[in-house]
Parts: C-alpha cells; structure tokens; sequence
C-alpha cells in the first residue's frame, strides 16, 4: 500500500492541490499505525491453499484470503460464494 501511495504522490497531489510534502505527511498520518505484512512472509503452503479455494470463484482476491489464513481472521467479502 505504501508503495503505490508513494508512486501516486503526483497524481494525488495535482488532483487535490497538495504540495507533495502534505502528501507525504498525510501518508504517514494515515499508514502510521497499520501494521504492514509482505506477501512474502505468509508461507508457500497458504498460498497453495488459497488460490485452490478461489479457483472457481476468482483468484483476484488470492492475496486477501491468504492474508486472512495467515492471521487467522475472517474475512469481509461481497462474492456470493
């Protein structure tokens, strides 16, 4: 998440009329206390598992089951399966 606010600082900032150092701020103010996990870290084998649970509904959202697995959390989803 970070990564893709930081590649978008411009973007937002032309869009919302902040300079880039109030982007940059609001960024930390917002992400400073969430507690990021790199898909790295959850192991191969959730992995596995997960995309064959969302092999037939839509394995877009792999990355979010095997985070929910990893946590062992539930997890808040619109499909219907």
């Amino acid at each position: 998440m970070r990564v893709e606010l930081f590649k978008h600082h411009k973007k937002i900032s032309k869009i919302s009329g902040l300079t880039i150092e109030e982007i940059e701020g609001l960024t930390y103010l917002i992400t400073e206390n969430i507690h990021f996990i790199s898909e790295d870290q959850i192991p191969e084998e959730i992995w596995k598992e997960s995309e064959i649970i969302l092999s037939q509904i839509d394995t877009k959202d792999t990355p979010f089951v095997a985070l929910a697995k990893y946590l062992d959390s539930k997890l808040w989803t619109g499909d219907k399966n």
